[in-house]
């Protein structure tokens, strides 16, 4: 097998962004290149060299394994780091929508109150799980270990997006009003896309 044919191979199993793919592809082609030219100089033929150079760096279904783990940790972080930056922003727009709706606030009804709560707890910890794994897996050597924390923070972001869904459908059913003012839908659209933007980037990833 020559060293393009094993990087093709390696490549057509792997998922997520491209940009992490190439750049692991490349650390691995210049990882073989560089073993193919010692076993050269030490007076091995082109073939055997390719071969064995192939062979030290391992079987595709391992390394395959570990590129995606790292891929999958990069594909995490960026998450992570976009729940960080806008679910704040989420709160924030949530909180001004609750204060200017047209309801008094004693007229509110309770399942909408109960409803804007639970968000704003869904929101708090996915945010914390996206900070935590943001935290946790920035150097390479701790990120094995805190796998835990990428499957939670893709359970959460998801959780997040489904509570919002979900809450804005059902005040609307119970809480008209609410969606009286006009800024309403524009916030519950705009508070809404950048976490489902994001499940459909990594979806086709």
């Amino acid at each position: 097998m020559t060293i393009e044919d094993y990087l093709a191979e390696l490549d057509r199993g792997l998922r997520g962004p491209a940009r992490a793919k190439r750049r692991l592809l490349a650390e691995a082609a210049a990882g073989l290149e560089d073993a193919v030219t010692a076993y050269r100089e030490a007076g091995v033929t082109d073939s055997r060299a390719t071969a064995l150079a192939v062979a030290d760096f391992g079987p595709l279904d391992q390394i395959r394994s570990a590129f995606q783990q790292d891929i999958d940790i990069v594909t995490a972080r960026r998450r992570a780091l976009a729940n960080m930056m806008a679910i704040p922003a989420t709160v924030g727009a949530w909180k001004a929508a609750w204060e200017l709706n047209p309801y008094h606030p004693q007229q509110v009804p309770l399942p909408a109150i109960l409803i804007v709560l639970t968000l704003c707890l869904a929101a708090i910890v996915t945010f914390t799980t996206a900070m935590t794994t943001y935290l946790a897996t920035g150097r390479l050597g701790h990120r094995r270990a805190w796998t835990g924390t990428v499957h939670a923070l893709n359970l959460c972001t998801r959780g997040e997006a489904a509570a919002l869904a979900v809450g804005i459908a059902t005040l609307t059913l119970i809480a008209p009003r609410m969606f009286l003012w006009p800024f309403m839908f524009p916030i519950a659209i705009g508070t809404m896309a950048p976490l489902l933007l994001a499940q459909f980037r990594l979806a086709r990833a």
